[in-house]
């Protein structure tokens, strides 16, 4: 039968707290995880909608490109005043 020794208190007590150590540093690492997790799913969400206001910003230049190029056809190049819908003809 094999040879039985027992821990001091302090060894013992080293140990426990070595353990817990342990766990509260598993724990927080589990934590981190998953708030890495939650970022990359907000990332992917705010990257999506940012494709969807480029598309937009696109259609937007296209109407923008269309509506210049109508005007120009109509009243030549000029100055336009919005608020008077006034256009001074260059």
């Amino acid at each position: 039968m094999p040879e039985t020794k027992t821990l001091n208190s302090q060894e013992i007590n080293s140990i426990k707290d070595l353990n817990k150590k342990f766990g509260n540093t598993l724990n927080s690492l589990g934590d981190i995880e998953i708030k890495l997790n939650l970022l990359k799913q907000k990332e992917a969400e705010l990257l999506k909608d940012k494709e969807g206001h480029l598309s937009d910003y696109n259609t937007l230049r296209i109407q923008e490109t269309e509506i210049t190029t109508q005007l120009l056809e109509k009243y030549g190049e000029g100055k336009i005043d919005i608020e008077s819908g006034k256009i001074e003809l260059l």
